[in-house]
């Protein structure tokens, strides 16, 4: 845009300025006699040789132009020539000469300034070449800096030889003061170079802005604001344009009121769909007071109490207006951060024998609580790190930091400490039935150290100690001597560590040595006697035992000891001495392979556990490379993603990995790291798919996987059914566990969203309650619940569902769908229905499960609503299966349930009936109170009687208006 298009856009602006503002011109002349206007005084001299006229100058002006009054130097009265104050002089020595000029005018303030007059002998009047001589040449050195010459902005120099021509861009902007009362002038001063352009823009609270415009100014100058009827803070922005030169200023000032405005709230950081409560408090206000809410949502509220809830999880930014009848203006604002909402379950184990823990408690960032029958906890969370920690007497408290973004079921392992641990003790040689050399061998796995006696035993439960090793440590093999006489005895190691607790090995048989030189066969049967005893090993090395399917190792290679035995046998058929001994080494070289493969003993070095979900980005990177590998078109990417991304939450990948010592029967040893994955809640038609860098595992070459998978890529990246709920493989290296985490595992649906089949539970899984979409809400609602008695009707080989066999008609309905009206986002119906079908035959159990689910239901009713009728159809279902003589055991805990949550139904519909009138929207307002009376139907007359007065109140409000 050119200069000209530019000036007159600004001057259009000038002019919308100038039309909406009360005041805009600039101050002139002396406007208030009784006060002292500020002055400016400039002074030069030209001239400074010998035997020349000096000229000297003073410039005295105010912020309208030049002032008439007087001026003198040194004493001696100036000359005035319209513009500029003058007196010239010659001097006849060479010497610094200092001068005072002081000037004075009525109403301004006097200007003193001092300066230095340098005389010099006379010099080359033209030394520089520059056809410019003294005095005209204000330095006949420098041929660039002369009156013919531009002023060159910025580079220290007089290029001109005019004072008047600054050499630094100026601009400031200031004001007469910060603060000022409401409609109160302020008067804001500009300096800036003389002959520029400046525009001031100055903001108002309510971002309305006004502008000024000075073209061509002199400088400096007043501009005085009163349009200062709002209190808050004002903004002054101010741009300078000289030459190709732009320079900006800015300031501020505060308008203030008597008016004091606070916002009270009840809690700044709540969940998604939690309500609250703002509250404004107002003082020193003048007559009544308007106050206008902006939710930063979209939404305005109006009054001195609102309420508000907000659908999406964010930081929001509540604004609050207040304006009296004075014309004062407060403006107030408040963050509320709103978070998602989860839950988080915890269940504590035994990490040996995976048993609940009753006794254990847990806390999730100092909030403690000890865990149910069930062995559980539930806590409400958001997208957050935790420190979650666990403990249990005799037990070795946990600690770890969480993360989450979903809700979660975490299963939490706790290994007994290790003053209530024993030791476990292993045999290792001789075996059972072994040869006595009166060297036993042996090796215990415990927390501390140990001493450890050898007992032998020539009759039944009569043990003797014959040998004892003191302060032995752990997971080392020993060798004890003992210098009994060499004939048959039990014999059996014993184990009593630093904390007092004794564990001893099992029981073997040692028999003398036979006179005649021992059997070829004798080879098998030493291998045979260390096959290891995996029941003796400790909690880790047991779980991993069974996960690599060890024992199944152990069975094949007795297997083949039994096939080599036999083969040793049959060698006494074989005549000819070169083919005895041709056959009789292959055997032996078959034992030396099976030692070679055989473990002996399995020790764990390292071991991590953790849970790590896919992020949206991992899952879409995840699910492209899938489908393309698979060969499946993807129609709608988007809707493909939406429906995984939902997946993810129905599941958990719970994440083992153990760095692992296999030490063989031969000698031989590998380091390993097995990995397990257990997934829970995960559908048996969805596959686990997991994407392992290179930078961690090269090949699916190096990978050795235990349960079956289908290998994709070799990069590597491989899928499995869910079947068996686990993933298990083992690298050949020790790898660093802290590079798992980085490995991207998910379960898999290709089924896009949309195209599975319409049933309740399906209608459920889409739907949502809001202002916008009650209505569909309604009829989507009765649609489910029309579908769910289906459901339910050939569920229960078509027989009525009567709650305790009782016949009360009136309550019928409501027992069996509490708080019709209640609906959610995204209800977790396939929850609901696996519950159902876990729980309806669990026996005896049925009844307990159902009094945790009835007492659950009541704390869920504190915090969600909606959730608790959810909860509450899971009970239906389960109460259905029931018979007769088990429903009268719950009948009346489920009928004060139902009750409780229409009651708070009729509530929560009440409030918001109020809102909406406080509003001014009646006609909501009346469609709310149908609903109300037909919820307040349901409930029992007790329960009637304590809502009763809530229902008057808003039934009376709606009649009056």
């Amino acid at each position: 845009m050119s200069s000209k298009k530019i000036l007159i856009v600004v001057m259009l602006l000038f002019y919308i300025a100038s039309a909406l503002g009360q005041e805009s011109n600039i101050t002139s002349g002396n406007t208030t006699s009784n006060i002292t206007m500020e002055s400016f005084l400039e002074t030069w001299h030209i001239g400074p040789y010998v035997n020349q006229t000096v000229f000297f100058y003073a410039d005295f002006v105010s912020m309208n132009g030049t002032l008439i009054g007087s001026c003198e130097l040194n004493g001696d009265a100036m000359q005035f020539n319209q513009s500029n104050y003058y007196f010239t002089n010659i001097f006849a020595v060479p010497s610094n000469y200092t001068y005072e000029i002081s000037c004075t005018a009525s109403g301004y303030e006097t200007q003193v300034k001092t300066r230095i007059a340098n005389i010099l002998p006379v010099p080359d009047l033209d030394a520089d070449d520059d056809y410019y001589v003294v005095p005209m040449d204000c330095n006949d050195n420098n041929a660039n800096i002369n009156p013919g010459e531009e002023e060159v902005l910025g580079n220290g120099l007089d290029d001109d030889c005019s004072p008047k021509t600054k050499d630094a861009q100026v601009l400031n902007i200031t004001t007469n003061k910060e603060n000022y009362a409401l409609s109160e002038t302020v008067l804001i001063n500009i300096t800036a170079n003389n002959e520029t352009d400046t525009y001031i823009t100055i903001n108002t609270p309510t971002n309305v802005s006004y502008i000024y415009i000075f073209s061509n100014g002199t400088y400096p100058v007043t501009q005085q604001f009163s349009l200062t009827g709002l209190a808050g803070l004002y903004s002054i922005e101010a741009v300078n344009y000289y030459q190709d030169n732009v320079k900006q200023a800015y300031n501020e000032f505060i308008v203030g009121s008597p008016m004091i405005l606070e916002i009270s709230v009840n809690d700044t950081d709540i969940y998604v769909g939690e309500r609250v409560k703002l509250r404004a408090i107002v003082s020193g206000n003048s007559g009544n007071v308007n106050t206008i809410w902006n939710m930063d949502d979209g939404t305005q509220k109006y009054g001195l109490t609102i309420n508000h809830t907000y659908s999406a999880a964010k930081s929001y930014n509540v604004v609050l207006v207040a304006t009296d009848q004075g014309g004062g203006q407060v403006i107030k604002s408040k963050q509320i951060i709103v978070k998602p909402a989860y839950y988080l379950k915890v269940k504590v184990v035994d990490n040996s024998t995976s048993e609940i823990i009753k006794n254990a408690t847990v806390k999730l960032d100092g909030k403690e609580l000890d865990v149910n029958s069930s062995g559980m906890v539930e806590y409400k969370t958001t997208n957050a790190t935790y420190k979650l920690k666990a403990s249990a007497p005799y037990y070795i408290g946990y600690s770890e930091d969480i993360k989450l973004n979903k809700s979660l079921v975490f299963t939490i392992r706790l290994t007994r400490s290790r003053e209530d641990q024993k030791p476990v003790v292993s045999l290792i040689s001789p075996g059972n039935n072994g040869v006595f050399d009166g060297i036993f061998k042996f090796k215990f796995t415990d927390n501390t150290d140990a001493d450890c006696s050898l007992y032998l035993s020539e009759e039944v439960n009569w043990w003797i100690e014959s040998a004892k090793l003191e302060n032995l440590d752990s997971g080392k093999e020993y060798s004890i001597t003992s210098d009994a006489e060499e004939k048959e005895y039990k014999w059996k190691i014993l184990c009593k560590d630093e904390d007092g607790n004794t564990g001893e090995s099992q029981v073997y048989v040692v028999k003398p040595k036979e006179v005649e030189e021992l059997a070829t066969s004798s080879i098998v049967q030493d291998v045979y006697d260390v096959i290891p005893d995996f029941e003796t090993y400790g909690p880790d090395e047991r779980r991993i035992v069974q996960f690599l399917d060890l024992e199944v190792v152990l069975k094949d290679a007795q297997r083949k000891l039994e096939m080599a035995n036999r083969d040793l046998f049959n060698l006494r058929t074989v005549t000819n001495p070169d083919d005895y001994e041709t056959k009789r080494q292959e055997i032996l070289k078959r034992l030396e392979t099976i030692k070679d493969e055989t473990p002996l003993i399995v020790r764990s070095k390292n071991k991590a556990n953790f849970v790590k979900y896919a992020d949206d980005t991992e899952l879409e990177n995840l699910l492209d490379e899938y489908m393309g590998l698979k060969g499946r078109e993807i129609k709608n990417k988007k809707s493909l993603l939406e429906t995984n991304k939902e997946l993810q939450k129905r599941f958990m990948i719970q994440s083992s990995a153990y760095n692992i010592e296999v030490e063989y029967i031969s000698g031989r040893k590998d380091e390993i790291t097995l990995v397990i994955r257990e997934i829970e809640s995960a559908g048996e038609k969805d596959t686990y798919v997991e994407s392992i860098p290179k930078s961690i595992i090269e090949s699916a070459k190096d990978i050795v996987f235990v349960t079956p998978v289908n290998v994709l890529k070799e990069d590597p990246l491989f899928e499995s059914s869910l079947g068996a709920g686990k993933i298990v493989y083992y690298v050949k290296r020790s790898m660093n566990l802290d590079d798992l985490p980085k490995i991207t595992a998910a379960v898999i649906s290709t089924e896009e969203a949309g195209v599975s089949s319409v049933t309740g539970f399906a209608i459920l899984d889409g739907l949502g309650l809001n202002d916008s979409n009650k209505k569909v809400f309604f009829i989507q609602l009765i649609i489910v619940f029309i579908l769910l008695g289906v459901y339910i009707y050939y569920s229960t080989d078509r027989t009525t569902i009567f709650m305790g066999g009782k016949k009360d008609a009136a309550r019928e309905t409501m027992a069996v769908e509490p708080a019709k009206h209640i609906g959610r986002k995204n209800v977790e119906t396939k929850y609901v229905e696996k519950n159902y079908v876990e729980r309806r035959d669990v026996g005896s159990d049925k009844i307990s499960y159902l009094k945790e689910l009835i007492a659950s239901i009541h704390a869920l009713a504190d915090v969600n609503l909606k959730d608790a009728a959810i909860k509450y159809y899971e009970l239906k279902l389960l109460y259905g299966t029931l018979d007769e003589s088990e429903k009268s055991l719950l009948y009346f805990d489920v009928m004060r349930l139902s009750d409780e949550i229409g009651s708070r139904h009729i509530i929560s519909l009440v409030n918001e009936a109020m809102a909406n009138i406080s509003e001014g929207n009646d006609e909501e307002a009346h469609k709310i109170y149908m609903d109300i009376e037909v919820e307040f139907e349901k409930l029992s007359d007790g329960m009637k009687a304590e809502v009763y007065q809530r229902c008057c109140d808003i039934g009376m409000r709606l009649k009056d208006g």
